[in-house]
């Protein structure tokens, strides 16, 4: 790797008291740690000691600062690499959501929440809750609205403006960026060149490992001059999740991605205990893998393994079981085995789904033809789409 290249490892925040009680938590700062938050904020910083790290970026809100320092003290706890705090790695601001349930959300702002779910990138709240002036010819109270604030956009600008700064001062580093899930996600996708539209594609659990890196390129059409690749997004093995749990409804599909190339006896019994405990329905594959694909079930006799003789049989197969719904009881959990360039080819099409424009002049990366390939597949690592009803595909985890 050149030594120009740069390397940022996020983290989210661990499980807070608002995560705990099913409450909104945007940029307020009313939430802390629980001790399981503690915890896995130990457990993660035991997993990176290994990693040489420069300096570390964290949000000012206190349950991200509490992560940090755990994380710092479990992971170099003689000689930390400094913290700096950073108020533009604060959590998406949502007024007049913070401190409600999710429940309440749904039922009291159901229109709002449509919005944000499915149109992530129109997502408009008042910027501040109404207020009331006094009419003294009417002697009537007056409510007077704020002036519209779009959430989403505000994070995307704002993440934008994080990273200009940022990259022209830790050229060649390895830092650390301990954030929130909201957050993590906008930083992710302007790297990547996303908009706003395509929020909510990526999940990051609480203490979730996700990590990019910057290099030089010579690409006339790259905006700022760097290649940016996606090594890893929301790894949660090292906190004992065998894979990522699902972040919405247990329903529809989750495909479980694992790149044919390089595969050898060990990766395939390293994998098959780690799902041990993962209820597998299906194994999808060609027949030169079949073999292979037995390894794998090793755990799961009564999973059904489908074969075919088309190699590139994952694009066919995925637009059709994705389209389908889930049993009512759950979801249907299912393995493939496909080469990396159509995991990848499928993974970004699960992100930004039928996008192929060149984003604006200005963002920080080419065009979304590029996506498959900023998604750096590695031997032996799984991959994660889960494909809910009445929902956009999520990607749970690439590279765990």
């Amino acid at each position: 790797m050149s030594s120009k290249t740069t390397r940022v490892i996020f983290v989210r925040h661990g499980r807070s008291t608002f995560n705990q009680q099913g409450r909104y938590q945007g940029s307020s700062d009313d939430s802390i740690l629980t001790s399981l938050g503690m915890r896995t904020a130990c457990q993660v910083g035991l997993a990176l000691r290994h990693r040489s790290i420069d300096i570390v970026y964290s949000s000012p809100l206190r349950r991200v600062q509490q992560t940090a320092r755990t994380l710092i003290h479990a992971m170099s706890p003689v000689n930390p690499p400094p913290m700096v705090l950073n108020h533009q790695l604060r959590e998406i601001s949502l007024p007049g959501w913070e401190g409600l349930t999710y429940q309440t959300v749904r039922q009291q702002f159901s229109a709002e929440y449509d919005c944000w779910q499915h149109r992530p990138e129109a997502f408009e709240l008042p910027a501040r809750p109404a207020t009331l002036t006094q009419n003294t010819s009417a002697q009537k109270r007056i409510a007077v609205a704020a002036d519209p604030y779009f959430p989403v956009q505000d994070l995307y600008q704002r993440s934008q403006l994080f990273w200009q700064n940022f990259l022209a001062r830790h050229t060649g580093h390895t830092c650390l960026i301990v954030s929130h899930s909201g957050t993590i996600h906008a930083l992710i996708s302007t790297a990547l060149g996303l908009q706003p539209k395509f929020h909510h594609a990526l999940q990051q659990s609480n203490c979730g490992i996700s990590e990019l890196t910057f290099g030089e390129t010579t690409e006339e059409k790259t905006a700022d001059k760097r290649l940016v690749r996606l090594h890893q997004l929301n790894n949660t093995e090292p906190l004992g999740e065998a894979l990522p749990k699902v972040k919405t409804e247990k329903t529809g599909l989750r495909l479980i991605l694992l790149a044919s190339e390089g595969l050898t006896s060990q990766h395939y019994q390293r994998i098959a205990k780690r799902l041990e405990e993962v209820r597998i329905d299906l194994c999808l594959t060609t027949s030169n893998s079949q073999a292979s694909a037995a390894k794998l079930l090793k755990y799961h006799p009564k999973a059904l393994q489908l074969t075919t003789e088309n190699a590139r049989f994952l694009p066919v197969w995925q637009q059709q079981l994705s389209s389908a719904s889930g049993p009512k009881d759950g979801m249907i959990t299912s393995i493939a085995i496909a080469p990396s360039a159509d995991i990848q080819t499928l993974l970004a099409q699960s992100i930004a789904p039928g996008n192929r424009t060149v984003v604006e002049e200005g963002d920080l990366s080419s065009s979304l033809a590029h996506l498959p390939s900023q998604l750096a597949l590695r031997p032996g690592l799984l991959s994660v789409v889960h494909y809910p009803d009445n929902h956009r595909p999520v990607i749970q985890t690439i590279n765990s």
